[in-house]
């Protein structure tokens, strides 16, 4: 993940303890890390801080707070990732649209997947819909170097337009396997808020 993040502002900003007792292989470190004009991939962000923790088996990223150069926001997210298994986690509260997640999909045919399955919902750029992310997950396998990808969330917002219809608001409960499993449940859908029209 590192590797894939780069600068484009002033330096980060970072306070940080490391401890060592001596112990080869035996290291952890903290610290208080804050960007600035910020890429992951093409992820632009304006500004994120968080609290890391780290160490030769693991780093957890927590309580990160966050603003895309697209306005989208993120708060109360957590990033974990081991390195033996090469495994990566993610929950938080996020206002992007759904499609943001495709930046921490590897392999073009996922992505291209993923992709597919949000074709036909346009969500406003202006009001994005709120993203209860209750898990990422990411597990790279060595033996046979594919990648599973699973998404766990709860989406509400609008306005949206499905297939050409326009919504107020949609909520839903939203899981993803790639390749091939998508489910979307629990969905209601209001065509208009001040006629209370719902479609479920």
């Amino acid at each position: 993940i590192g590797a894939r993040i780069k600068l484009h502002g002033p330096p980060a900003e970072i306070q940080a303890t490391f401890r060592a007792p001596g112990k080869r292989l035996a290291w952890d470190a903290e610290a208080d890390i804050h960007l600035h004009d910020t890429t992951y991939f093409d992820w632009k962000v304006g500004e994120v801080s968080s609290h890391g923790v780290f160490d030769p088996e693991h780093f957890h990223f927590a309580n990160i707070q966050g603003v895309s150069s697209q306005g989208e926001t993120f708060e109360k997210t957590d990033i974990r990732m081991t390195f033996s298994p090469i495994q990566l986690f993610i929950s938080g509260q996020i206002a992007a649209d759904p499609r943001f997640a495709e930046v921490f999909i590897d392999g073009h045919n996922q992505k291209k997947i993923y992709r597919e399955i949000w074709t036909e919902a346009l969500f406003d750029p202006k009001s994005p819909p709120h993203v209860d992310l209750k898990k990422l997950y990411l597990y790279y396998n060595p033996e046979s170097s594919n990648v599973i990808f699973t998404l766990d969330a709860n989406v509400q917002g609008g306005p949206v337009q499905y297939r050409g219809t326009r919504f107020d608001s949609v909520s839903g409960e939203v899981y993803v396997a790639l390749p091939g499993v998508s489910e979307f449940k629990n969905i209601v859908a209001v065509m208009d808020a001040k006629k209370d029209r719902k479609l479920t």
